[in-house]
């Protein structure tokens, strides 16, 4: 797994259809993600669909460890640490890159 640190965030956001960009470097290099929002979910939600497991402050995502908002984060259906989510779980990011929901399916 690789942990990151985000060198920027952008919010490319124009309405409901925009995405979150976010440009980092982890243990690998350099990378460039992308989060777009999804009919369904909360307007502010830059969505995740990977599986996803609880690594008490991170969401491991795609073998990236992705940091959990502290104050803000909730889960549906919590799962302890070093538990998987349940399949279909969605992972909400903020505009900052942040994750602050885990939605359950």
């Amino acid at each position: 797994m690789r942990s990151i640190s985000t060198s920027g965030v952008r919010n490319l956001t124009s309405g409901p259809d925009g995405q979150l960009v976010i440009v980092g470097r982890d243990d690998d290099g350099a990378f460039v993600a992308a989060f777009m929002t999804q009919g369904g979910l909360p307007e502010d939600c830059f969505v995740e669909n990977a599986t996803g497991i609880d690594r008490i402050n991170y969401i491991e995502a795609r073998g990236v460890l992705w940091l959990k908002a502290a104050a803000e984060f909730q889960a549906e259906q919590p799962v302890p640490p070093d538990s998987q989510y349940a399949s279909g779980t969605r992972f909400c990011f903020n505009d900052t890159g942040l994750v602050t929901r885990a939605i359950a399916p």
